[in-house]
């Protein structure tokens, strides 16, 4: 056991890339790294992000159209042809035996931000902006050890993953960032960040307002958001965690508060396969969509990747944040016409009736 004295090893061992030149809108190769330690690489490499400029070669055009929800909830449809020439995942039945980690080494020089190993010099993390953008300043956190896609984010994942939202809330406290991770095979296919400004996540604000007045005041924390009509699992972060965003303390929270909401999703499936009469069956494998900012991690089942009447793909930021995205005219013009409702309820589950939200109790 370690001695209340020892001091933990830090895990972000940084090699942080130093600022890029930039000739007109092309981004020049970096000439180098310069190790890092503690904090010192994610400041360096969010200030990198927070120039909106170096994204001209990367970020893609898209339009905004004004969705709602029964319930009055504001939503957004964005429209982004140019993703239409992304490639597209192959099928099951054409993927080769062996393992394909897409963001394996060597990295492409122009879209790596920087690495982290851990104490020991292993496994750690890659930061790589995201070759198809659509919102500047998109970026991936990758494990550097090949994880499957259907592998739940560890503790350690976690504090990663808070380390750089409190790091980039600290750069740019104008923005809202969002992390979101989409897990099993109807989720869509990495940690993600992207900075979301004043009212573009659409959630937020309910998710905030129906947070428990005082955390820990219940049995469970885990709590939903009436005025969605799909289920949704939702912890609040202690904000206490922000003054010590990568000790053991803020790992065994994090991992904790992430099991509870799984152990929520997994009971929550059970129950409603046990209903009479259910259409729903228990899923062979677990997929659902996760999303988490600087005070709240949120978890949502998913049914099935596309929406079975057109193949519409709907991903994280769709079921989590209330962005869907849409890659042509035909898949904008049927949205519109199903309506917001109609999308996200069409990939995911139903809430179960006897659910009661914790900040409903008097």
């Amino acid at each position: 056991m370690r001695s209340p004295n020892c001091t933990r090893p830090s895990k972000w061992l940084f090699q942080s890339k130093r600022p890029w030149p930039k000739t007109g809108s092309r981004l020049q190769s970096p000439d180098g790294y310069r190790a890092c330690t503690g904090r010192q690489p994610v400041t360096a490499y969010t200030q990198l992000l927070l120039s909106p400029s170096l994204y001209d070669a990367l970020s893609q055009f898209y339009q905004r159209f004004a969705a709602q929800t029964r319930e009055c909830i504001r939503c957004e449809l964005r429209y982004a042809p140019s993703l239409a020439k992304k490639p597209v995942s192959i099928s099951s039945s054409e993927v080769p035996s062996h393992t394909v980690d897409p963001f394996a080494p060597p990295y492409i020089p122009e879209l790596l931000i920087s690495q982290s190993e851990d104490s020991e010099g292993e496994e750690g993390y890659v930061v790589l902006l995201n070759k198809f953008c659509v919102v500047p300043r998109h970026f991936l956190l990758v494990t550097k050890e090949y994880k499957s896609q259907k592998t739940p984010p560890t503790p350690e994942d976690l504090v990663a993953i808070y380390v750089l939202l409190q790091q980039a809330l600290v750069s740019d406290p104008t923005s809202e960032w969002l992390a979101f991770y989409n897990c099993g095979p109807n989720s869509g296919a990495s940690f993600q960040f992207i900075p979301a400004q004043a009212g573009e996540n659409k959630f937020g604000e309910l998710i905030a307002r129906s947070a428990p007045a005082k955390l820990g005041e219940f049995e469970c924390d885990v709590y939903n958001v009436k005025e969605l009509g799909y289920a949704h699992f939702i912890c609040a972060i202690p904000s206490c965690l922000s003054s010590k965003p990568d000790d053991e303390e803020t790992e065994a929270t994090l991992g904790t508060y992430f099991m509870t909401m799984l152990d929520s999703m997994i009971d929550h499936l059970r129950h409603l396969a046990s209903e009479e009469n259910s259409p729903h069956t228990r899923p062979k494998e677990l997929s659902y969509n996760f999303l988490m900012t600087s005070k709240y991690m949120i978890l949502i089942p998913r049914s099935r990747e596309c929406l079975l009447s057109n193949g519409l793909s709907i991903n994280s930021l769709g079921v989590g944040a209330g962005m869907v995205l849409v890659k042509n005219q035909a898949e904008l013009d049927e949205a519109r016409r199903l309506g917001i409702d109609e999308l996200l309820e069409g990939v995911t589950f139903p809430k179960l009736k006897d659910v009661i939200n914790p900040c409903d109790h008097g």
